[in-house]
């Protein structure tokens, strides 16, 4: 009898242990998992070589980025791999140009070789971005154009084309033929594309900054084959092309017929500058004036709401120049009886946004100075431009 319970209690104790075990394995195998070589264990190696790098550690970096392939071999298919190779041929000095240009060929074989079209655009993304930073614009654009080639289909993303717009642009100055191609390659891609809304969006991205880099014609073309009918298009992109056309003096006429189509469905400042601006250019000063001061008028009360102390800043004559070298904006964010304090990344965005609102501002009175000035009104004018003046702008090629 006591030799059966014996047996009975052992069973009972190892059946106890089993069930601890078991229970300890189940919890600890999420953990244990991290660390048994493969997958987790490479991306940890890769961080390792990241780090490794900015120590200084080159050799043990490369040791990481190897030990992390031999762990992982669709570690390739992670964009941080790349940008961390590049990042160490770009720290020799002196750089080795074939090495850099072997890594990009590799970089690109690994993306032709992914099924994963958001994988082979992320790699793109930050292979281009790392290659802008060190201005090869020639190898971004070719990683560009091999990614495009391998999906098609990517054209119909933003971010490629803000990425194709930095590698034009980054060079100083741009390459006439390079923006002309990167126009002609959006129309050829995207006319076809029947997504309008997204469609419209790249117009309209692209288009802004061509206008910026002062390609109206180039913008007016991409607005126009990409964009809806006038009547289906929102005020917005109604506006931008009729402004477009306003400062190339081209096509006046049909400017007129979109900026009405916008001001039907909005009459915020910006459009009514806009129709006065297409009016001046179109020589019906009169007309023009009675635009500009409503834009004038539209735009300060916009300001005096949202933004009072940089309104007050605007209308005081004894503040100091905005856009003068040494100025600051942030003075516009610290209230009375506040000590200033060193800017936040936060108050630098809110800066940026208030600097933007002045310029836009003196936009509209430059405006308005060429429409007095059209009308032999000289010394209206000279009061516009004493206060254009009084930001520190004194180049006026930016306004526009």
């Amino acid at each position: 009898m006591s030799e059966i319970f014996r047996t009975e209690k052992r069973s009972s104790r190892l059946v106890t242990i089993f069930a601890i075990s078991l229970a300890i394995l189940l919890v600890a195998y999420p953990i244990l998992r991290v660390y048994v070589p493969g997958p987790s264990w490479a991306r940890w190696m890769l961080a390792h070589a990241a780090n490794e790098r900015i120590a200084g550690r080159i050799e043990n970096a490369l040791s990481a980025l190897d030990k992390s392939y031999q762990l992982d071999p669709e570690i390739v298919y992670d964009s941080q791999y790349w940008k961390t190779r590049l990042e160490i041929a770009f720290g020799r000095s002196p750089v080795q140009n074939q090495e850099v240009e072997l890594l990009v060929g590799h970089a690109v074989e690994s993306m032709q070789s992914s099924t994963d079209p958001y994988r082979r655009f992320v790699i793109a993304k930050v292979l281009a971005a790392t290659l802008l930073e060190e201005k090869r614009f020639d190898l971004a654009a070719d990683l560009l154009d091999q990614s495009y080639k391998r999906d098609p289909a990517i054209v119909q993303d933003l971010p490629y084309w803000i990425i194709r717009m930095q590698v034009v642009f980054g060079r100083s100055p741009a390459l006439d033929h390079e923006v002309e191609r990167v126009a002609e390659h959006a129309i050829e891609t995207l006319k076809g594309f029947k997504d309008a809304s997204q469609r419209s969006l790249i117009a309209m991205t692209l288009a802004s900054t061509l206008l910026k880099k002062e390609y109206c014609d180039l913008a007016i073309n991409v607005l126009v084959e990409l964009l809806e009918s006038p009547k289906k298009r929102t005020a917005e992109q109604n506006n931008l092309l009729a402004y477009c056309r306003s400062l190339s003096m081209t096509d006046l006429k049909q400017a007129l017929v979109e900026i009405d189509l916008a001001l039907k469905k909005d009459k915020n400042p910006a459009l009514l500058d806009t129709k006065g601006w297409v009016l001046y250019q179109s020589g019906k000063y009169e007309e023009a004036l009675s635009y500009a001061n409503q834009a004038v008028s539209g735009f300060s009360d916009e300001i005096k709401s949202n933004a009072p102390e940089l309104f007050k800043l605007l209308t005081d004559t004894r503040a100091p120049a905005l856009f003068a070298p040494k100025s600051k904006i942030e003075s516009t964010l610290v209230t009375e009886g506040q000590e200033s304090r060193s800017p936040t990344k936060s108050s630098n965005t809110i800066q940026a946004a208030l600097a933007e609102m002045a310029k836009n501002f003196a936009v509209v009175r430059l405006h308005r100075v060429r429409i007095l000035e059209g009308l032999g009104r000289n010394e209206e004018a000279k009061q516009d431009l004493d206060w254009i003046r009084s930001l520190g702008i004194e180049d006026f090629s930016d306004l526009y």
